[in-house]
């Protein structure tokens, strides 16, 4: 099949076959991470975002309408840093093919620059050598096969993309000495295969998940359970003449009156179209509200006890009440959760296996808190994009605020500088100088044999980092922590160092001897935050 232009049932298939293609490669593209550490997620991230789009996305004729809902799933379940960009790509598509019911080779190739361009602007620090760069310059080497037809165009994007993967370790110092090629463009170049392979027909074998298959666990909802979650519900209303004046149509207002109906709100105006993401119990409120301006032209609605959520909420007893600041904390595990709560974070993302969350993770939180103001502690280099893609999103009134927080330890120092009782700017200021001054040092063990920054590092040794930078790798965890706090800037003026600990071998042991080796720093320790060999130190 080499049609000249495709529809949204065509386009449908091909992202189905571009999900089951990145689910064969996820582990290949996790392992192309330059560090060796065990927290490779590009491709778990890419795959996680994009089967939300899937998910939330049902085939239809019109290939703008299929986008439509297919970006919105994206940008709601964007995880992590690859995730979020990904989510960007595509919103960038769907934005150029906003009013094309199909699409040529040509559109294709258009559209594909303005997804590069709307990620590009997303990205703080864009950096060449990246799935940015595999993406530019892949469509930009592919436009001379415009005119042969959508097979022909993929092919050609296809190799011209794998080139320019090639190349990335010659952009990108890191990647060459790490011997690898950036996984993001190997991953998006994946998508491009299963999209192809799906065009032409051929079949991807892999086992679906329940999301996928829209086959959740019946026996979590049956004749004795309670209602207890509500409904979440999806839609795209079009906006009608006959009801409205759709150019006076007020985006805060519609949100203020939806907002008495439910929560977990997302709200996106697109012309004389408005995408809706809300939590709630009376469904038919929200349809009733919504004829009010037009009618649905994609409509989705699930019994929330049915969904399968990885990401557990956590309120404090104090959070149930009216708050003048609430404080969001990311967390990825109990015993993390118990330490963030303890000092005043009022609600919790507990991630427990990883620090990874989705928009929609972020955006429930924000609407469960009951606030004039919220503070975000992402806590995590990974995850500041989600929450600021998330606040982007939030379509309440709420003012909100984010503190940058790169790791738990920021995060740690962040709340413990926080000053309940003074004036909201005062506190949020605060919590941003106490994460300012915090060094992190992270240790954890290697899966791989890798190098970088030439740093060498063996698998089996523990691999230790400052600030994000592999400084030391040694089957001796005492001795590459020595090195590693040494390396920290100034480390003869800092006063304390605050260990969490993970599933460490003679970890009492181990701070007995630091203890030794920095008599000048005041050590504490955290015992059991992670389930893994990993610990993290807070230096101040």
């Amino acid at each position: 099949m080499n049609k000249t232009a495709i529809d949204g049932l065509i386009f449908s298939d091909m992202m189905k076959g571009a999900l089951s293609e990145l689910r064969l490669y996820e582990k290949e593209i996790d392992d192309l991470n330059v560090f060796p550490v065990p927290d490779g997620d590009t491709g778990a991230n890419m795959r996680r975002t994009l089967e939300l789009g899937v998910q939330h996305s049902q085939p239809t004729q019109k290939l703008n309408e299929y986008l439509d809902a297919l970006s919105t799933g994206m940008l709601l379940g964007a995880r992590g840093n690859s995730g979020v960009i990904l989510s960007q790509i595509f919103k960038g598509i769907a934005l150029s093919l906003s009013k094309d019911e199909t699409a040529t080779e040509a559109d294709i190739a258009k559209a594909l620059s303005l997804g590069y361009a709307t990620a590009y602007n997303t990205v703080l620090v864009p950096v060449e050598g990246t799935i940015l760069t595999v993406l530019r310059d892949g469509v930009d080497g592919a436009k001379s096969a415009i005119g042969s037809g959508v097979d022909g165009f993929l092919t050609k994007l296809i190799s011209e993309s794998n080139k320019v993967l090639k190349n990335t370790p010659e952009l990108l110092p890191v990647l060459k000495e790490a011997g690898v090629v950036d996984s993001g463009g190997f991953g998006l170049i994946k998508i491009y295969d299963g999209m192809l392979k799906a065009y032409r027909g051929v079949k991807i074998e892999y086992t679906p998940s329940a999301a996928e298959t829209g086959a959740p666990d019946l026996s979590s909802f049956d004749e004795n359970s309670d209602f207890t979650f509500g409904y979440c519900m999806e839609f795209t209303l079009q906006l009608l003449k006959t009801k409205t004046d759709v150019d006076a149509f007020d985006d805060k207002a519609y949100t203020k009156e939806i907002s008495a109906i439910g929560e977990s709100i997302v709200v996106i105006r697109d012309k004389s179209r408005v995408r809706v993401h809300i939590h709630t119990y009376e469904p038919e409120k929200v349809i009733e509200l919504c004829r009010k301006y037009g009618e649905f032209v994609f409509f989705k609605l699930d019994n929330m006890a049915l969904q399968h959520n990885e990401t557990v909420y956590k309120k404090s007893e104090k959070s149930h009440k009216h708050k003048e600041l609430e404080i969001i904390s990311v967390a990825g595990s109990d015993g993390l959760s118990s330490v963030f709560d303890g000092l005043g974070s009022g609600i919790i993302i507990d991630t427990e296996a990883d620090m990874n969350v989705s928009v929609q993770d972020v955006l429930s939180a924000i609407e469960s808190a009951d606030a004039d103001s919220i503070v975000i502690l992402p806590n995590d280099k990974n995850v500041v994009q989600t929450v600021a893609q998330a606040v982007k999103l939030y379509g309440g009134n709420t003012k909100i605020d984010i503190v940058p927080t790169k790791s738990i330890a920021e995060g740690y120092f962040a709340l413990a500088s926080d000053m309940p009782g003074c004036p909201t700017d005062d506190r949020i200021e605060a919590m941003k100088d106490g994460a300012a001054g915090v060094e992190t040092v992270y240790a954890a063990r290697c899966t791989r044999s890798r190098s970088s920054g030439g740093v060498k590092c063996a698998a089996g040794d523990f691999a230790l980092f400052v600030a994000g930078k592999l400084v030391k790798s040694d089957k001796d965890l005492f001795s590459a922590l020595c090195y590693a706090i040494n390396a920290v800037e100034d480390i003869e003026e800092k006063e304390a160092a605050l260990v969490f600990m993970g599933q460490i071998d003679g970890g009492d042991e181990l701070l007995e001897r630091l203890g030794e080796a920095f008599p000048d720093l005041q050590i504490d320790c955290i015992d059991g935050v992670f389930s893994d060999e990993k610990l993290v130190i807070g230096i101040v």
